[in-house]
């Protein structure tokens, strides 16, 4: 099965919704995401997420398409750690019997955390792992640019 032309699909889409979009005013900060969930376990690079069903399927009419994305299956979601966010790719999904969602996840990798809660200087690897309890948070496009970034910052 060749999924290159579904990643290209995506990426154009992601280019076209940062294209389409208004730039906005330069001091203003990104629009603060909601919580979806929390980390129930951390096993190295493979671990588990708890998330609110409730408030992924709230997400799934958001304007971006990443955050529109975030908690399902192929997507990614953040969490803080110290001054560095967390990037981790959802792998399985599954339901309990609490409106829960249950996620296996890989960290794909950390970037710097700066003072408006933007990603940055986005590298694999991760350094500090999160604790059981730590907040889980929808990826931006924004966020997908740090991490897949054609510019001179360091990417994947």
């Amino acid at each position: 099965m060749d999924d290159q032309p579904n990643l290209r699909e995506f990426l154009n889409e992601v280019n076209n919704f940062t294209e389409e979009t208004a730039p906005a005013p330069a001091k203003s900060a990104p629009a603060q995401l909601g919580v979806i969930g929390d980390v129930v376990e951390i096993a190295g690079s493979g671990s588990q997420i708890r998330l609110n069903a409730a408030a992924v399927t709230s997400l799934q009419s958001h304007a971006d398409p990443s955050v529109a994305m975030s908690g399902q299956v192929g997507s990614q979601v953040k969490m803080v750690v110290g001054d560095a966010w967390l990037i981790a790719n959802v792998r399985t999904l599954r339901a309990n019997d609490s409106n829960e969602l249950i996620a296996q996840v890989d960290f794909l990798g950390e970037g710097k955390k700066d003072a408006t809660g933007k990603l940055s200087s986005f590298r694999r690897g991760v350094t500090r792992y999160p604790i059981p309890g730590a907040n889980v948070l929808p990826v931006t496009t924004d966020d997908l640019h740090a991490v897949f970034a054609a510019s001179d910052e360091p990417h994947i």
